[in-house]
């Protein structure tokens, strides 16, 4: 049975650039209480905005297709259920929202787990809530055919009742930084798979628990998982670097931890624009929309960015992008409906 060692990943991590990230978001979560507070009136906006978006991350991470009106009726609980997917997603909304509220109260143990599997079922009826896989699952990375094999299933509930008494053992010291362990926490999660389907969702789920629950509150306003897509490439590449040596406990955290935070970072910054703590006049809407860009895998669409920042008009989100092509920064592709934006990487070789 492989051993959950978060101090030696721990030490490891103590790098320059990821010390930055850390004091960065450190920052960024001490002026949180400040601007939202004195933007009280947005924040049931913020609430449902993200509440939304999470529910839109799950289903893309779990394959599932809803039209966007059907979706946001769905998240706003102002829609009969028609079919599973539904169902799920209902639950998933409710897990969420109980998160939110509870999240102080709720301990990270193997039952609390197996309770967020089972809320996204509590709509579905059965007795499918709550199965331990049967089989172990094997993640494939590219077109490369380089594989990874999940966790045994004969391990999978041992592995992860281990992994949430170790997690607890590390948190409850006070020496370690939650914003290590909690992607350090997702990564070993994700590796072991517990269960039969729906394990991104219950991943999805913890690590928001897990940043409230250490103070990290960002979750309840802005959704961190809406940037999963736009960066989906580089978590990819990311994920297969921290599995490579993970069976043997000789895996790197390094490259998954990097991205978590870059994420975690860039949502805190976009909640402070939408928030007003900033000043979001259109002398910033180019650096703002410039490192969107820069931070994305592929391309952007205008309705991605004027979605991505809620508190722009399209005409505006529109007169930086025509700053940035003039500029050689950002490169058009295509035109009419299916316009789409991406970063010119020439320039940064």
């Amino acid at each position: 049975m492989r051993s959950f060692q978060f101090d030696r990943g721990y030490r490891q991590l103590m790098t320059a650039d990821i010390v930055l990230d850390m004091a960065q978001i450190h920052e960024h979560k001490g002026a949180q209480r400040w601007y939202l507070k004195s933007s009280e009136n947005i924040l049931p906006k913020l609430s449902i905005d993200a509440l939304k978006h999470s529910i839109e991350a799950a289903c893309f991470l779990e394959n599932m297709t809803v039209p966007v009106e059907r979706l946001n009726k769905l998240a706003k609980d102002k829609a009969s259920l028609l079919n599973d997917t539904e169902r799920y997603i209902a639950g998933y909304r409710d897990a969420v929202l109980m998160i939110n509220l509870e999240h102080d109260y709720i301990e990270i143990n193997y039952e609390v787990v197996l309770q967020n599997l089972s809320a996204l079922y509590k709509f579905v009826g059965g007795n499918t809530c709550g199965v331990i896989k049967s089989h172990s699952q094997t993640i494939c990375f590219g077109d490369a055919g380089e594989r990874f094999e999940t966790i045994s299933a004969w391990e999978a509930q041992e592995a992860l009742s281990k992994l949430c008494r170790e997690f607890c053992e590390a948190s409850s010291g006070g020496e370690m930084d939650p914003l290590l362990l909690v992607p350090m926490f997702a990564l070993d999660f994700l590796c072991i798979q517990p269960f039969a389907e729906m394990n991104y969702s219950v991943c999805l789920l913890l690590v928001r628990l897990l940043l409230l629950k250490a103070g990290y509150g960002v979750e309840e306003f802005f959704c961190l998982e809406k940037l999963i897509p736009l960066r989906m490439e580089a978590c990819r590449e990311a994920f297969r670097l921290s599995t490579k040596g993970w069976h043997e406990g000789e895996n790197d955290y390094g490259p998954f931890v990097r991205i978590f935070l870059g994420l975690l970072r860039t949502a805190y910054e976009e909640l402070e624009y939408q928030a007003g703590f900033v000043c979001a006049d259109d002398a910033k809407t180019p650096d703002r929309i410039r490192r969107i860009l820069r931070e994305t895998d592929g391309s952007v669409t205008k309705m991605q960015l004027v979605e991505l920042c809620k508190d722009l008009s399209a005409i505006t989100v529109q007169r930086a992008l025509i700053e940035l092509q003039k500029s050689g920064e950002v490169k058009k592709i295509s035109g009419g409906r299916y316009t789409a934006y991406t970063w010119n990487r020439n320039r940064d070789l």
